[in-house]
């Protein structure tokens, strides 16, 4: 809650009047703060009017008889009416400006009648509430509550007005409006964290001094602190904010009690009935067995008929499949011819299809490397565009420097001294420049004749590389041809020194003759294995056959068992769900079970007879319903302290609230009106249905926010309290009324009223409950009723069982005869096998070295006929070698004379370009120009045989000018420094610019016309890395792809020669043309052929092995008629189907044979199963005498059971112990379905209740944990700590089972007891399953210890680390309990304080999640405890938790230790003056705060 920051008490009289408060304002200034007055005058009364804030009109003392009436009668016992007023300011949490005022007007007024026990004094009084930040004029000291010049108090009806006037500041609630526990007043306070269950505690605590430890005095041992403080406390904490659901595990629990009271008995009924049913099942089964056994030999004679006739049908059935399979095996030996020519025709259009694809490669590779090829001389073209901007780039910035030397030059060349000099060079100068053109002109014809020479050099060079190139090509198709060449004559030579393991040297020399002496072995032993393979597969058909037929009749027997054992499932459920339903009917109908029986025509009876029972139901429910809803109605109207006539007003009033008007009931507002009530009433007599507004203007926000139209819609008429005049105008109409009448005249009437109306709706509400679980039940049994009528009965069931039983031993008899049939035929498949695999085994060998010898001879042919080519290839190498040399010995003699011509052309026009540059940097002055170089559009270049001779250019009249011209320079140099090292610098950078043009051209002779975009060096360095990186990798996919192509070549070469040597062998072969199809997809093909092609192979051979089968079968069945006829067996009674047809097919003696076996072992059977019966006869009659208890179960057994019982008729037998089973079932049936609702009772209390201590036990730990204090040294130091903690349930798993063990012990308790468990009240209810009782029997009464810290002069939780020995068990420290010593008085204050405050934290803690300010008021907690050791720890757990400590003391006992510790401290006393006769007054004495109280 927020901090208390002041208190206002005025007016308030007590002790007959003898003191008062005249207007008391308390500055606490939201800290610690004590108050001190002497014994008798008037502590308690302070603590009881501040409480009046959160529990109005509570009461006082050790037993509640400080009464608030008592304040209204003087000394003399007199009543005299009066108000006063109490307020307090709050400091709320989060805010240091944010404040809320609290405050109540008290009265009282003489009650007319009444029969209240408090006596005939009435306390009327209205609370109210103020919320501001800062400074306000409604402040507790603004309030106008004392006028202190006239000594007057605001009376109650002034502060009404006042408050009413000023509703836009203040929030008002009237009496009525506090009286619930959920009201919007206590809802404000508590979004505010000011909690009134808090101030419950707290008063239980003061209710007289030194109650703190009288509160905690109640636990005598640590069990009774859990039972009766902690989890009271920590409960209370988690049902705070749901009151309906408080006593909802009791509700709960006296409930289940009432469904499950029969538990205990219906358990033991049960186990004695499974016994008895246990004892009928061997005899049951015998009867069930034996019945099945003379089936099963009836079946048998009739499965004997049907082979008698079977045998004959056979016959013809073989001589008309011999003849079917002679023709079947014409077919197919053509067709297989035909599969045979498709298998050798695909593998030639495979090499077809593959040659093509490579040709397409081919052609791809070719295309590809064009596109490469331009590729490369497009990045070429990039490189050398990129690295001529790089160069023109350094060009540019060299000519820019030389152009400002020059600019210097001449600067200084316009003095005086030099010019002299200047007339002489500039003289020379003109001489020079007059003879430029024709030193051009003789340059100019020196560097054509080097274009034409070096032209004609190119030319010859790629005469010869394009010559190289067509040599080399030569020289590898002839390689690749001898290196296949060699590669097979190792092959070949190596096969042979294979062969030679197994073949004499002799042999191999002819090698197509040992083929042929291999191919007639292989045809022999073929022969030989393809016999062996029809007697194998003739074997191996007929056990596959077997096996088939032998796997499907198994299938067919589980399938018929799983039918079998279906249909005892659904006659077992069918006969249950019967005997289940016929118990029910008997007793929803009322019949006689003895002289009912069930059939289906009987059930369609009663159905009818259930159906009119269910709709009288469902009237009487319709009608419970209604009268439900009234009084449901009228409760939810009547929700508080006065009646409230309709939901039209309701409706109505909420709407006006919501306008933030203060609107009454009319019945309320007479409740108000004491002694005007009759007149009200009878002037208006339509008040009691009716809303009351205060003041007319009230009426016309009314007005202005709901429309007229709306109001009218209610039908509610509403009065303005300023306009009731009382006037006696007479109604134009009768009211008619009843006895709401008498609820607005008498209170009591009416709570006595709806009182009733809560007893009757939970009557109807438990009427209602039981009907609609009738009626859900007899629905449930209608439903069920129907689906038995649509579904088959239990005697259709198990007819059609019998049946399917007797199917399933003919199949269990056929599945025996194939297996022996089985077996024989695996021994002669085994023996075949093994003389199959050595003939195999050496066959393989012999293929396998006809296969080597026949491809060792294919080889040597196709070497033969290479060898030729092959001498002509090493020939042909040798001339192409003398070639290629002579090419190349050509090539370098014209690269060595191009590289002669170059060098001596560029020295030469090295040396004429620096003399063009500085002659033209001298002349730059005259229009004459020497060029330095000519572009090769200038000049007339045609290929010249004839080494150019170069024009000497130093020889030349120009020159010598030149020469001059730098002589004089170099005098004016000696003049002038500066001028000479700037001509120096200009003459380098010049010399640099003609370098650079000279790579420029070397580079690009067109390098003048190119455009340059680059004006970055850093992105032109990128760009050129970038294109050398695309070069080098286009580079090498180029010459990758060379590679490829040219061994390509190669092999189309050889697969063309293979393709047509393979398109004559089939021709060879088939006498027919190869086929190309197309349009063929050849694996499909393939597959088709192989599939087909093996198919017909199996198909031939099984159709040898029928037709020999059929021959030989023919003769085997005239035999077996005269061993059936010997047990006089008739063909003609017999009947002929598909099963028998098949059955008698393969091995008709097997089967006769099979038949005979099962006939002898059915009679052997039928003789033991009667002795077995007979046996367990005995057995049961014994048991019977040893099991059953009760007279008339064992006589009704031994009528009806024993004596009828007849051990050779099974029939009688099954359906007198059927019977009998069906009403032991029956009964189960019964127990069970009590027993499961029962037990779901049981269970659900459980879960519940577990769900409930989990949660009290995890809010305890919580609690516990809370109170942790983390000292100077930064240790956490728990304040209280749990021992044995480990004993308290993990999870709700843990809590169910000990639960549920104990609902039954408490039902066997109430029934031993005979305690009616609804008649209990809630207090003893509580003592078997509270909150306590849970958490005792989850724990089985094994408590965790509560330890507290024994505080001594140390004060060890301030610094200390937490030791066991700080701790001693509550119980020992508190009660003197135990083996540790008692603890003394203030270690006991200390210790009550701080679990006091560990209670309330955790409570405000579960409302509010922050660490919210609590107010704690304590009367005399002191007593003579003043040590620091005992208050330290108290006011650290205070500051820490957000405690504000109220203390209340007599002076007399406060020391100065105990004083100096609160902030605050009022000293209070009852004045004796004259003036102050009886006044508290007093004054603050600490901290310089100077605060009287007058």
């Amino acid at each position: 809650m927020p901090r208390l920051s002041k208190i206002r008490i005025t007016g308030n009289k007590y002790d007959g009047f003898q003191k008062q408060h005249r207007n008391s304002i308390f500055d606490l200034e939201s800290d610690h703060s004590l108050f001190t007055l002497q014994n008798g005058s008037g502590k308690g009364v302070m603590l009881q009017l501040i409480s009046q804030l959160l529990l109005p009109g509570t009461a006082w003392g050790k037993r509640n008889g400080n009464k608030l009436e008592g304040m209204f009668y003087d000394r003399y016992q007199v009543f005299q009416p009066y108000t006063f007023h109490v307020v307090l300011e709050w400091r709320l949490d989060g805010s240091e400006d944010k404040k809320l005022l609290t405050g109540i007007c008290v009265s009282a007024h003489k009650q007319q009648s009444t029969t209240d026990e408090e006596g005939k004094v009435g306390l009327k009084y209205f609370l109210y509430t103020h919320e501001y930040q800062g400074s306000s004029r409604f402040s507790l000291t603004n309030l106008p509550l004392y006028t202190k010049s006239s000594d007057q108090v605001l009376g109650y009806e002034r502060l009404e007005e006042f408050i009413d006037q000023n509703r836009a500041d203040f929030i008002k609630y009237s009496k009525t409006a506090v009286s619930s526990l959920n009201s919007e007043y206590y809802q404000y306070l508590s979004s505010h964290g000011i909690y009134r269950s808090e101030w419950e505690i707290m008063k239980n605590i003061n209710r007289s001094e030194g109650g703190l430890e009288k509160y905690f005095s109640q636990a005598k041992d640590n069990k009774a602190l859990f039972d009766r403080l902690i989890i009271p406390a920590v409960s209370e904490s988690i049902s705070y904010y749901n009151e309906r659901e408080k006593n909802s595990l009791l509700n709960i629990f006296v409930d289940n009690v009432k469904i499950a009271r029969n538990l205990p008995e219906l358990l033991s009924r049960r186990e004695d009935l499974k016994t008895l049913s246990q004892m009928v099942d061997p005899l049951l089964s015998n009867a069930e067995q034996g019945l099945r056994l003379k089936e099963t030999r009836e079946m048998i004679r009739e499965r004997g008929n049907n082979y008698l006739r079977g045998i004959a049908d056979r016959r013809t059935f073989l001589e008309n499949e011999l003849r079917r399979s002679q023709r079947e095996k014409k077919k197919t030996e053509s067709r297989i011819r035909e599969l045979n020519f498709e298998s050798e025709n695909l593998k030639y259009v495979k090499k077809l299809r593959a040659l093509n694809e490579l040709k397409a490669e081919q052609e791809e590779a070719e295309a590809e490397q064009q596109k490469l090829n331009k590729q490369l001389e497009k990045l070429r073209e990039e490189e050398l565009q990129l690295k001529l901007n790089q160069k023109y780039l350094k060009l540019e910035d060299l000519e820019s420097e030389a152009e400002g030397k020059r600019d210097k030059i001449n600067s200084l060349k316009e003095r005086s001294e030099f010019k002299e000099l200047e007339a002489e060079i500039r003289q020379l100068k003109e001489e020079t420049a007059a003879e430029i053109d024709e030193l051009n002109s003789k340059v100019k014809e020196s560097a054509a004749d080097y274009y034409s020479y070096q032209k004609y050099l190119e030319q010859k060079l790629k005469e010869l590389e394009a010559e190289e190139n067509k040599i080399e090509q030569k020289i590898r198709d002839e390689q690749q041809f001898k290196l296949e060449y060699e590669h097979q004559e190792q092959k070949v030579e190596a096969e042979k020194e294979k062969l030679a393991h197994f073949f004499n040297p002799l042999e191999l020399e002819t090698p197509k003759y040992l083929l042929q002496n291999l191919d007639n072995e292989t045809a022999e032993l073929d022969s030989k294995l393809e016999k062996l393979e029809e007697n194998l597969k003739e074997q191996e058909g007929q056990k596959e056959k077997l096996q088939g037929q032998r796997q499907q009749t198994a299938v067919e027997a589980a399938a018929q068992e799983t039918v079998v054992e279906n249909l005892k499932e659904e006659l077992k459920k069918q006969k249950e769900a019967e005997e289940e339903l016929f118990s029910q009917l008997i007793k929803s109908l009322n019949l006689d079970r003895f002289e009912e029986f069930y059939s289906k025509q009987w059930l369609q009876q009663q159905q009818n007879e259930l159906l009119k029972l269910i709709n009288e139901k469902e009237e009487s429910l319709q009608e419970l319903n209604a009268d439900q809803f009234e009084l449901q109605l009228d409760l939810n109207l009547n929700d508080r302290e006065y009646w409230v006539a309709s939901l039209e007003q309701k409706r109505l009033y909420q709407k006006i609230k919501e306008l933030d008007i203060r609107v009454y009931y009319g019945s309320e507002f007479l409740f108000e009106l004491v002694e005007d009530r009759q007149k009200y009433l009878k002037d208006y007599p339509l008040l009691p249905y009716g809303l009351v507004v205060v003041y007319k203007s009230d009426w016309e926000k009314i007005k202005a926010n709901i429309s007229l139209a709306e109001i009218s819609h209610f039908a509610v008429p509403i009065f303005i309290n300023h306009q009731l005049d009382g006037s006696d105008s007479e109604l134009p109409f009768k009211l008619l009324t009843g006895k709401e009448k008498n609820f607005i005249e008498n209170k009591n009437d009416f709570e006595q009223w709806f009182s009733g109306l809560q007893s009757k709706e939970a009557e109807i509400r438990e009427t209602i409950s039981i009907l609609e679980r009738k009626l859900k039940n007899l629905n449930q049994l209608n439903y069920r009723a129907e689906t038995m009528l649509a579904a088959e009965s239990a005697a259709e069931i198990k007819t059609k069982l019998e049946k399917e039983e007797s199917k399933l031993e003919s199949l269990q008899a056929e599945i025996k005869k194939y297996e022996q049939r089985l077996k024989n035929t695996a021994a002669k498949i085994s023996a075949l096998k093994q003389e199959y695999q050595i003939k195999e085994k050496k066959l393989t060998e012999l293929k396998e070295n006809r296969k080597q010898v026949r491809e060792y001879l294919e080889a040597k042919r196709d070497l033969d006929k290479k060898e030729s080519s092959y001498q002509q290839a090493l020939a042909e190498i040798e001339h192409l070698d003398k070639l290629l040399a002579e090419n190349k010995t050509e090539q370098k003699k014209k690269q060595k004379e191009e590289l002669r011509l170059e060098n001596n052309y560029e020295n030469w026009l090295e040396a004429y370009r620096k003399f063009t540059s500085s002659l033209n940097e001298m002349l730059s002055d005259q229009q004459a120009e020497l060029k330095s170089e000519f572009k090769k559009d200038e000049l007339n270049i045609s290929p010249r045989e004839q080494y150019p001779e170069l024009f000497a250019f130093r020889q030349h009249n120009s020159y010598q000018n030149y020469e001059k011209i730098i002589s004089l320079q170099k005098k004016e140099e000696e003049r002038a420094a500066e001028l000479k090292y700037l001509e120096e610098s200009l003459q380098k950078l010049l010399s640099e610019i003609n370098e650079l043009k000279t790579e420029l051209t070397q580079l690009a002779a067109d390098w003048e016309e190119r455009d340059y975009d680059f004006k970055n060096r850093s992105q032109l360095k990128t760009a050129l890395e970038e294109i050398n990186e695309q070069l080098k990798k286009t580079e090498k996919e180029a010459q990758s792809l060379k590679e490829e192509i040219l061994v390509r070549r190669g092999q189309l070469e050889t697969r063309e020669n293979e393709l047509e040597e393979k398109a004559a062998e089939i021709k060879e072969r088939f006498q027919r043309s190869v086929q190309s199809w197309d349009n063929v997809e050849l694996k499909v093909k393939e597959l088709e052929i192989k599939k087909e092609l093996s198919e017909n192979k199996d198909y031939l051979s099984k159709l040898e092995k029928m037709i020999l089968n059929y021959q030989e079968k023919l003769q085997a069945h005239n035999n077996l008629a005269n061993k059936l006829q010997y047990y006089q067996l008739e063909a003609a009674k017999g009947e002929l189907n598909a099963g028998i047809k098949e059955e008698l097919k393969d091995s008709p003696a097997a089967v006769i044979e099979s038949w005979e076996n099962d006939y002898r072992s059915i009679e052997n059977k039928l003789k033991s199963l009667r002795e077995k019966t007979e046996d367990n006869f005995y057995h049961f009659k014994n048991d019977v005498k040893d099991v059953v208890e009760n007279i008339t179960l064992k006589n009704s057994i031994n009528e009806k059971l024993l004596h009828n019982f007849r051990a050779s008729d099974y029939q009688y037998n099954y359906e007198m112990l059927n019977s009998f089973k069906e009403y032991i079932n029956n009964e189960l049936n019964t127990i069970d379905r009590n027993k499961t609702e029962a037990e779901e009772a049981r269970q659900q209390w459980a879960e519940r209740s577990s769900i409930h201590v989990m949660r009290l036990i995890t809010s305890m730990k919580e609690m516990i944990s809370n109170m942790v204090y983390h000292n100077q040294r930064g240790f956490a130091f728990p304040l209280v700590r749990l021992r044995r903690d480990d004993l308290l349930p993990d999870d709700e798993q843990e809590v169910i089972a000990e639960l549920k063990e104990y609902f039954l012990e408490l039902i066997n308790k109430f029934n031993r007891e005979e305690i009616d468990v609804e008649q209990l009240p809630d207090y003893k209810l509580k003592e078997y399953c509270g909150d306590a009782a849970l958490f005792s029997r989850a724990l089985r009464g094994r408590y965790p210890v509560l330890q507290v810290y024994k505080m001594t002069e140390k004060n060890e939780f301030l610094h200390a680390r937490p030791q066991d020995y700080f701790y001693s068990d509550w119980e020992s420290v508190i009660q003197g309990k135990g083996n540790g010593p008692e603890g003394s008085g203030g270690q006991s204050l200390s210790i009550n304080a701080f679990m006091m405050m560990m209670l309330l934290n955790y409570k405000k803690q579960r409302f509010d999640k922050s660490n919210p300010w609590t107010v704690l008021f304590l009367d005399n907690p002191f007593g003579k405890a003043s040590a620091a050791h005992v208050l330290d720890p108290i006011f650290k757990i205070a500051d820490k938790l957000n405690f504000q400590l109220v203390a209340f003391a007599a002076p007399e006992i406060i020391k100065t230790e105990i004083s100096e510790r609160f902030p605050v401290f009022w000293a209070l006393e009852i004045g004796d003056t004259e003036r102050n006769q009886g006044v508290v007054q007093g004054q603050v004495i600490y901290g310089e705060r100077r605060a009287k109280v007058d």
